[in-house]
């Protein structure tokens, strides 16, 4: 609830930290879905229920991997009208395998699409 008299800015979006090991490289940050964004008005309130889109990207935490390390965060920020914004940022884990409940429906939608995948209780 935006309980202030100013209208607030919301974005979310999806940061993959890229951290390089060689002292020559710099660490990068790039978006990895489609931003998604907001404005709440004063007394209203907002809540964000779609999904982010996540295009393919390799795992976090390369295990094994001694040249590049990769994390993912959500961050949310919020910017009120004439006032510095504030972040709120949460680490997220992208894996290989997907969920069960994910293959079971796209399999529904697309039945020869994913007959191949296996799932996490096959490993």
């Amino acid at each position: 609830m935006n309980m202030s008299r100013y209208t607030c800015s919301i974005n979310v979006n999806g940061i993959q930290t890229l951290s390089y090991t060689q002292m020559s490289m710099t660490d990068t940050e790039n978006l990895f879905c489609r931003p998604v964004h907001r404005e709440v008005h004063p007394g209203d309130s907002e809540m964000m229920s779609e999904e982010l889109l996540i295009q393919p990207n390799p795992p976090s935490g390369l295990t094994g991997c001694g040249i590049i390390s990769i994390d993912y965060h959500v961050q949310l920020m919020v910017r009120p009208v004439g006032c510095s914004p504030f972040y709120i940022k949460q680490r997220i884990v992208i894996g290989t395998v997907p969920l069960k409940s994910v293959v079971e429906k796209y399999t529904m939608e697309y039945p020869d699409a994913l007959s191949t995948t296996p799932t996490a209780k096959e490993f």
